[in-house]
C-alpha cells in the first residue's frame, strides 16, 4: 500500500503543472449558473377606457419604471404612482420569490416594455411566468382579485403543467 502512494505522489510531482492546467481550464469552462428570468408570456390584457393625454401617460410611465428598476432588484417588488388625475398613473410589479435578484431585474426590464403597447388605454396587465406588472389610472393596490384574475391563475397553472407535467402529482399518484 505504501508503495502505491509513493508511486502516486511521484506521478503527481511529475505531471503537476499539466494537472494544474487541466483543472484550471475545466474550472473556467464550466458554466456554473444559468439565469432564467422566466419571461414566457402567460397573459396580457389592456383596459377599455382611453387616457385623456397620452403623451403625459408615456412620460409618467417612463419615470415610474426608471424608479422601479432599483426597487424591484432590491425587493422583487415595487410600486409607484405619479401624475395628475384623470391621467395619474399607478404601477405595481412583482417577481416570483424563487427568482434571484438579477433574474427578477431581467424579468422586469422585459415585462415593463409591454405595458406601453396598451396605451392609449388607461391600464393593463402583463403576466410572465416569472413576474407580473399592472398599470392603471386609479389606485388598485388594495384590491382583491378581480374576475379576470381567475383566468390568469388558470393560464399560469396550465403553463406550469405544460413545462413540468408531474408538478401537480401528489405522492406519486
Amino acid at each position: 500500500m505504501f508503495l502505491f502512494f509513493f508511486q502516486l505522489s511521484s506521478l503527481m510531482a511529475t505531471y503537476s503543472p499539466l494537472i494544474s492546467l487541466v483543472i484550471y481550464v475545466m474550472a473556467f469552462s464550466i458554466n456554473l449558473s444559468h439565469a432564467d428570468p422566466r419571461t414566457d408570456l402567460v397573459m396580457r390584457t389592456c383596459g377599455k377606457v382611453r387616457v385623456q393625454n397620452m403623451s403625459n401617460y408615456f412620460k409618467y410611465y417612463s419615470s415610474i419604471t426608471d424608479y422601479m428598476q432599483d426597487e424591484i432588484y432590491r425587493n422583487k417588488f415595487a410600486f409607484k404612482d405619479t401624475g395628475e388625475p384623470p391621467d395619474r398613473l399607478y404601477v405595481l410589479a412583482q417577481c416570483m420569490d424563487d427568482l434571484t435578484n438579477d433574474e427578477c431585474a431581467m424579468c422586469f426590464s422585459q415585462i415593463s416594455t409591454l405595458i406601453p403597447s396598451c396605451f392609449p388605454s388607461t391600464g393593463g396587465r402583463v403576466y410572465f411566468d416569472g413576474c407580473f406588472i399592472r398599470a392603471e389610472n386609479y389606485s388598485f393596490y388594495r384590491e382583491a382579485l378581480a374576475p379576470e384574475d381567475t383566468k390568469v391563475i388558470m393560464l399560469f397553472l396550465q403553463t406550469i403543467n405544460s413545462k413540468f407535467p408531474n408538478f401537480f402529482q401528489l405522492n406519486g399518484n
